[in-house]
């Protein structure tokens, strides 16, 4: 057992006087309590001790509270952890497919309306590469294109993820885009938006392709 912790206020002691050899005539002591009446006494000037306060515990900070879940365990990751070149696959996914998909010609003749849906399965090693891709049937021929070239850019890469195995969930949809129809200055237009897993991108023939992908 280690030696025990004493905790309390600390003061400061009087340093010690040397009263070897010296005699106090016993004259020169006056009884404050016989010779000096308690109402003629005059007041102290020293200021009134007060209790001191127990100390206070430092509050954790709001960057250490933030580290974990709401069940107070850490969130933990899968893949290439501490790698700051890795990329949480999903949202790899989607702010690269605008740039993968938006070349395919696929998209030029793409009906107006749904471009269906395409589910995938994708698994990363330890290491975070990814090892295997499998897609379901589903989804417009322009749709499935765009997810196969997405996957063959961001395949080199090292990801993370919350387990190997990770599904997701691509739709699609065309509409016409009389913003970016190459009358308006914008001959090509690429936009995304990570955080809610959508993203967009338009032709300069006047239409848009938004894509939604989910984790499932």
């Amino acid at each position: 057992m280690g030696a025990a912790t004493v905790v309390g206020d600390t003061f400061a002691l009087p340093e010690p006087i040397d009263t070897e050899g010296v005699v106090v005539p016993e004259t020169t002591m006056p009884s404050v309590a016989s010779d000096v009446p308690p109402e003629s006494r005059e007041p102290s000037d020293a200021p009134a001790a007060h209790p001191a306060r127990a100390p206070q515990r430092a509050r954790p900070s709001s960057a250490a509270a933030g580290s974990s879940n709401v069940s107070g365990s850490p969130l933990e990751l899968y893949g290439a952890v501490g790698d700051r070149s890795a990329t949480d696959i999903a949202l790899a996914f989607t702010s690269n497919f605008p740039a993968a998909a938006s070349s395919d010609p696929l998209w030029q003749s793409a009906p107006y309306g749904s471009a269906g849906e395409v589910r995938m399965a994708l698994t990363i090693d330890e290491s975070g590469r990814l090892i295997d891709a499998s897609l379901l049937p589903g989804g417009s021929p322009a749709l499935r294109s765009g997810v196969e070239r997405t996957l063959a850019l961001i395949r080199g890469r090292a990801f993370t993820a919350h387990q190997a195995k990770t599904t997701l969930s691509v739709s699609g949809k065309v509409s016409p885009d009389e913003v970016h129809d190459g009358l308006h200055g914008d001959f090509f237009a690429v936009g995304r938006s990570s955080h809610d897993g959508s993203a967009f991108f338009a032709l300069p023939i006047g239409r848009r392709i938004d894509v939604r992908v989910q984790s499932k």
